[in-house]
């Protein structure tokens, strides 16, 4: 009964010439400005929910500073600026980022090894190898911006969590070892009206993998009864 929207990023798709090159100096600021004319060309009727994923959840949180949304799903979200991110699984992770010369002037995407160990580390072999073949390669500004949020003087991550009174549903996977629960949890506490759900079983890739089936149906659940509470939005 939704109606589903799932923009790319710019320099995000297959196929572009020089994709590459062109994303890696692309800043959070450039990817939320983008998502809001995107959202603001839809004409929607009604307040969207923004679900985001990783980066995409830190998007989702800069989003609802700038627009009005109905809800935030957030999935093993990225933090905004003020909260540490760097982990030893982490720094393992996305390692070969970091280890590049001015990284943060390139595009990037992690090793299959890394990724293998980080973010697909339940799936079954065939499947992490498929996975991985569809991603794209990120902005080293992006991470920069993230990862190091205390050296950059823009504060592209800031997002001013007090005022933000959307209900937030903040999901963290228990074998996460990028973005581990204890972070998630400590984003949804910057928010008044955040609940936080922690699944044991999944990992940083709980979007598409063994268990993911549950936890959509519990997001589900939880924006029925949060729709439910708000006469302005119908799913």
């Amino acid at each position: 009964g939704y109606h589903v929207y799932s923009p790319n990023l710019p320099w995000h798709e297959d196929g572009i010439q020089d994709s590459e090159s062109k994303v890696a100096g692309m800043s959070i600021l450039d990817y939320t400005d983008y998502l809001k004319d995107y959202i603001i060309s839809l004409k929607l009727e009604k307040s969207p929910i923004l679900i985001g994923h990783s980066m995409g959840g830190l998007l989702a949180q800069k989003l609802s500073a700038v627009i009005e949304a109905s809800a935030l799903v957030l999935l093993c979200p990225a933090q905004p600026w003020g909260i540490n991110i760097i982990t030893p699984t982490g720094v393992w992770t996305t390692f070969n980022v970091s280890a590049k010369w001015r990284f943060w002037g390139k595009s990037h995407r992690p090793t299959l090894y890394r990724a293998k160990y980080g973010i697909f580390n339940i799936l079954d072999r065939e499947t992490q190898i498929k996975v991985y073949d569809r991603l794209i390669p990120e902005s080293g500004r992006a991470y920069f911006e993230i990862v190091f949020w205390f050296l950059d003087r823009q504060k592209a991550t800031r997002v001013p969590t007090k005022e933000i009174a959307t209900p937030i549903l903040a999901i963290a996977g228990g074998k996460d070892r990028l973005i581990p629960p204890r972070i998630v949890k400590k984003i949804a506490k910057h928010y008044p009206k955040a609940d936080y759900r922690c699944y044991p079983d999944q990992t940083h890739w709980l979007i598409d993998e063994p268990g993911s089936e549950v936890i959509v149906d519990d997001i589900d659940s939880w924006l029925k009864g949060k729709l439910e509470q708000d006469s302005r939005v119908t799913p």
